[in-house]
């Protein structure tokens, strides 16, 4: 299914229909839908309405130079929103998936919104004396010449499970991912700082991190708890895991969210 944005670019979708709590699901810088197969099957089982997106240049949707900013894709999200008519939505974003949902959160409040689950993914990528939660060793200063960098990691620690590496893979092979061209979009994404964001949100945000992930350490979980107001959020670490969460431990993943959300 694809659905036409506010500035014209064709994005694909799935949406599993029928009247349960709606649940989206985006995936992070050069990732797809498919990514969220484990999780589509639970949730639709147990009676949710899942849905997923492939943002602007990635899996099935369109390729584009326009609007490769995380403002963009969080107005992406919006469109989305609208144009299924969905509100109580369960919102579920990794690494910058989770950058689109505080980008949105920022430009159109919480109101259609009744939980927040963020996986492995720091508010603010940069670090700074007080912000020791960001990339690698990224900062200010060194970010354009060790941005290309991230991409080269290897980001998970544990086997993926073989049905969700085929579905990915399959993706992959029709609908290869441009890095030269989405190259500004990584750049913005790890630019932001979305700090102010969490403190605003008067909605339960789960924060949910990978005890070995090789972009930040887990322990910027705790910090965005204590960002929450009057630090009701909560965070969760999966240990011998690293920055994929949902492929690596995909029915651990399920039962934490679950258990949040209900």
């Amino acid at each position: 299914m694809k659905f036409r944005t506010s500035d014209g670019i064709s994005l694909a979708y799935t949406d599993t229909g029928g009247e349960g709590q709606p649940i989206i699901f985006l995936a992070g810088y050069s990732g797809v839908k498919e990514e969220w197969y484990a999780q589509k099957v639970f949730f639709e089982k147990v009676g949710y309405r899942v849905i997923t997106l492939d943002h602007r240049n990635h899996g099935s949707s369109s390729q584009t130079i326009k609007g490769l900013r995380i403002a963009r894709l969080g107005q992406d999200l919006a469109n989305l929103i609208d144009y299924l008519h969905l509100e109580n939505i369960v919102l579920v974003g990794h690494s910058m998936g989770a950058s689109v949902i505080w980008a949105y959160l920022s430009l159109w409040g919480n109101r259609l919104v009744s939980h927040i689950i963020t996986v492995d993914q720091s508010p603010k990528a940069l670090n700074t004396d007080y912000w020791p939660f960001g990339a690698l060793d990224l900062d200010w200063q060194n970010l354009p010449f060790k941005v290309q960098g991230v991409t080269e990691i290897q980001m998970t620690k544990k086997p993926v499970n073989a049905m969700i590496r085929q579905q990915i893979e399959k993706t992959n092979q029709l609908h290869p991912f441009n890095f030269e061209r989405n190259l500004p979009l990584l750049v913005d994404h790890l630019s932001q700082n979305w700090c102010d964001v969490l403190m605003n949100i008067d909605k339960p945000q789960l924060f949910l991190t990978g005890e070995q992930s090789p972009m930040w350490s887990s322990a910027h979980g705790a910090r965005c708890v204590s960002l929450t107001k009057q630090n009701e959020g909560m965070t969760y670490e999966f240990k011998g895991v690293g920055h994929m969460p949902h492929i690596e431990s995909p029915g651990e993943l399920n039962d934490v969210v679950f258990d949040f959300i209900r």
